[in-house]
């Protein structure tokens, strides 16, 4: 026989391609895990005092800012403008269009909710899932959506809202199969994006657009040419929002918050842990067991890893799940918003992520600053009548409003 007229099947090449493909994913999955079982090897905490705990976990704040890329920006002038929008006397706030400057080359915008009447009052930045724009965590788009107004809600009752962009967030308008083999319908405004990529960057980058996930990709990509992350550059970015809070005459720089949803719960739980002039933040939709999540998945749960590669960070499981995070957090006011019928949240696993975390307030003889609340819905705020505060309004409050506690 001649080599010329000899061929192995595909059903002898494809079969070895995979199981090679599958023992490195098995092989990758056992080792991460064992590291992350042993991440407590990496913290020293202190629980003789909250500031002996302060002291103790500051090397674990600064490896975590290592982590998601750094910040490498100077705090530049804010460059801050305000242009009223609306006024809306019976609710008791008024819409403002607040301009701003993140680092010299990206200026952005947010809007803003001041209450009428006299200040100063405690200052919240709110921040919108990853298709989301600030209108819509306000609800001031018109639409019945899961954010339920809590911007809007919260500027009822007593705060300055701040509510911020996402990076690279795009709000689809129609549902599109993930499947690139498939038809993709996409509405005018789509289009008009996808046709900028293709132009812009070429067909491979706009036939892999999807704008709840490529795009932050494709920044990401770019950001870490460099050593940068852009989870880290978007930290950074929310941070600014707080440099704007506190440069505002209404707003108590010594009382700011935070909420966010979604992408916007897992934001507020990084920059809460980060940036500790927040003095209690509340993360909805968002709360995990982090090794499932991104890994394995766990039963009807599917692992994010393949589509949202910036929740991928070098060597992160070494050293944080989300208790770990939140334990950055620890000593200031803690909370986490879930729902039951969540298809992005495991409740079980991570109502027992929770529990640990809570254990480190517990342990500081203050377990009042960590709570949770589990409610009968889904991805959403908390499913109670706008007229009526949510269990997080309601822990907000008590930390940031005291004199109203």
């Amino acid at each position: 026989m001649s080599d010329d007229s000899f061929a192995l099947t595909p059903d002898d090449v494809y079969p070895r391609q995979r199981a090679l493909f599958d023992q490195f994913v098995a092989y990758y999955a056992t080792l991460i895990k064992e590291k992350y079982d042993r991440r407590h090897e990496k913290w020293h905490r202190d629980f003789s005092s909250p500031e002996a705990y302060e002291r103790s976990v500051e090397p674990n704040r600064g490896h975590l800012l290592d982590v998601l890329g750094g910040w490498h920006w100077e705090r530049e002038d804010l460059g801050l403008s305000r242009e009223v929008i609306a006024d809306f006397p019976d609710a008791g706030y008024r819409l403002e269009r607040a301009g701003y400057r993140i680092f010299t080359g990206i200026e952005t915008d947010g809007l803003l909710l001041v209450p009428h009447g006299d200040g100063p009052f405690p200052g919240l930045i709110c921040q919108v899932g990853v298709n989301g724009a600030p209108v819509r965590i306000c609800g001031l788009d018109g639409l019945q959506t899961n954010y339920r107004r809590i911007g809007a809600r919260f500027a009822r009752h007593g705060y300055v809202v701040l509510a911020t962009r996402m990076v690279t967030g795009f709000d689809p308008a129609v549902t599109r199969d993930l499947d690139h083999r498939a038809p993709h319908l996409l509405s005018p405004v789509q289009e008009e994006i996808r046709q900028y990529i293709l132009e812009k960057y070429g067909k491979d980058e706009a036939k892999n657009w999807h704008p709840q996930s490529q795009s932050r990709n494709y920044v990401d990509r770019l950001c870490q040419l460099i050593g940068h992350r852009l989870m880290g550059t978007e930290m950074f970015a929310l941070s600014r929002g707080i440099d704007l809070l506190q440069a505002l005459p209404e707003v108590d720089p010594d009382r700011i918050g935070m909420y966010g949803l979604s992408q916007g719960g897992w934001s507020t739980l990084h920059l809460a842990a980060l940036d500790r002039r927040i003095r209690a933040a509340a993360a909805s939709a968002s709360f995990n067991e982090r090794f499932s999540k991104i890994v394995t998945g766990t039963e009807g749960f599917g692992p994010s890893t393949l589509y949202c590669a910036w929740f991928s960070y070098f060597n992160k499981l070494a050293e944080f799940g989300d208790s770990d995070i939140a334990s950055l957090i620890c000593p200031r006011a803690f909370f986490v918003e879930m729902g039951k019928l969540d298809d992005a949240v495991n409740y079980r696993t991570a109502r027992e992520e929770f529990d640990r975390a809570r254990g480190f307030w517990e342990r500081l003889g203050i377990p009042e600053k960590c709570d949770t609340v589990l409610h009968e819905g889904g991805h959403e705020v908390e499913p109670v009548p706008d007229d009526q505060p949510t269990t997080a309004m309601r822990f907000l409050d008590r930390w940031l409003k005291p004199e109203d506690g």
